[in-house]
């Protein structure tokens, strides 16, 4: 089978789609990340731009159908519906494929497309490639919860629930707790643990942007609001963390919507609402928790003492 474009996925540096309305979203690689340029500039989800790039690379044209189309309106072509242009290889050449039309015979899952300019020929590619390079903006952009340099902090309150601690970092990369006018030594692992998990945190899919009312989502009182502060005390930035129940549909046998945990997680720094794993929650209270029990009195290990001495024998007459 003939490929439909001729790069690999790490030869493509540039994908533009276009919509039948006009709307373009374009993304470029910049060093080893990848930017949205189009409709405006955002840091992009690398795992969801290189699975975009595997797809177009292994798209692979499943039949040719027509050499000179003279009529290109019967295949959905003359105003396609979705076009993509990706730029790549030795000369960033520009790579054009516009689709169309459902292929009428079901059985064979393809749609009409057209590769390039001028006289190329019509071809059907599979559908799947459709539902992978229509993406949105919302689709590509990086959903990571707040992006910030895990070095430059130097100080974290966390407060949810029962815990209400800070964090402070201390000499030899030690972390500090202190926790109702307490201070002890933070666990090293347990404090590292903290920082990764809230710089690593990202969501499955963004619910509202900008969120306009915090009350659907759990975040008039979140169920753990952590706030980063630099070396001078300059706030770094907020994620505020909740886990609600909603209900979704009917539960036909029960005649109830069955309630699920839905997981929420907003900063500062961006507005949008993300939808986060329950999980995640889950682990971050965890982790705080466990940060407070360091402030704690631990119970007394008891010592080993040395047996006491048997009384001597009484002698035999």
């Amino acid at each position: 089978s003939h490929v439909l474009i001729a790069l690999t996925a790490d030869q493509m540096n540039r994908v533009a789609v276009t919509h039948a309305d006009g709307s373009t979203i374009e993304i470029a690689r910049q060093g080893s990340d990848w930017k949205i340029i189009k409709p405006r500039e955002y840091p992009a989800d690398k795992a969801v731009v290189q699975q975009l790039l595997d797809v177009i690379a292994g798209a692979r044209v499943a039949d040719f159908i027509l050499e000179n189309p003279e009529d290109l309106d019967k295949f959905g072509l003359a105003h396609p519906a979705l076009q993509f242009e990706v730029s790549g290889g030795k000369d960033n050449a520009k790579h054009s494929v516009a689709i169309g039309f459902k292929q009428p015979d079901a059985s064979k899952n393809a749609v009409f497309a057209r590769p390039g300019q001028g006289d190329r020929p019509i071809c059907t590619v599979p559908d799947y490639i459709v539902k992978a390079v229509d993406k949105s903006f919302d689709d590509l952009r990086d959903k990571t919860v707040l992006t910030f340099d895990e070095t430059k902090v130097a100080r974290m309150t966390l407060i949810g629930g029962p815990v209400s601690i800070v964090l402070e970092r201390a000499p030899g990369n030690k972390w500090n707790v202190i926790a109702e006018g307490k201070t002890a030594p933070a666990k090293p692992e347990v404090a590292a643990s903290m920082l990764d998990q809230l710089h690593e945190l990202k969501g499955t899919r963004i619910v509202e942007d900008p969120m306009t009312d915090p009350q659907p989502f759990g975040m008039v009182h979140p169920t753990l609001t952590a706030v980063l502060y630099d070396q001078s005390g300059k706030g770094i930035g907020s994620i505020y963390l909740s886990q609600i129940e909603q209900t979704t549909g009917l539960d036909a046998a029960a005649g109830k919507s069955p309630p699920r945990n839905f997981g929420f997680a907003t900063a500062s720094a961006d507005k949008a609402v993300y939808e986060v794993l329950p999980a995640q929650v889950v682990d971050l209270e965890n982790t705080a928790s466990a940060l407070k029990g360091d402030t704690e009195p631990q119970p007394a290990t008891p010592t080993n003492s040395p047996p006491a001495a048997s009384p001597a024998a009484s002698p035999t007459i």
